[in-house]
């Protein structure tokens, strides 16, 4: 992963981060980043997450989000990318831990 191309990523969808300062934008972590373009992003951000993170860490990602105890993501969404990553990340299982 090219930290570069993340950052511009997300400065180009600082719609996504609206509640982040724009001097701040560069100091949110990968987390951060997935969690909101995958809740709030449209199928060109997805993507485009894909391309620069890569399928697998994103989903490893997610799979971290989706244990804690509090997750921010709509049921629909987490329901559709667990499907997703079942279906295209080789031995993707996403366990909830509690």
């Amino acid at each position: 992963m090219n930290k570069t191309d993340l950052r511009n990523f997300i400065e180009s969808r600082s719609y996504l981060f609206w509640y982040v300062k724009k001097e701040n934008l560069g100091d949110l972590s990968e987390d951060v980043v997935v969690e909101q373009v995958l809740q709030y992003g449209d199928l060109n951000d997805v993507r485009q997450l894909f391309e620069i993170i890569g399928l697998s860490r994103t989903s490893t990602i997610f799979r971290k989000i989706t244990n804690k105890k509090r997750v921010n993501l709509h049921p629909k969404t987490v329901n559709f990318f667990n499907l997703y990553f079942q279906k295209h990340v080789p031995g993707y299982i996403n366990r909830r831990t509690n």
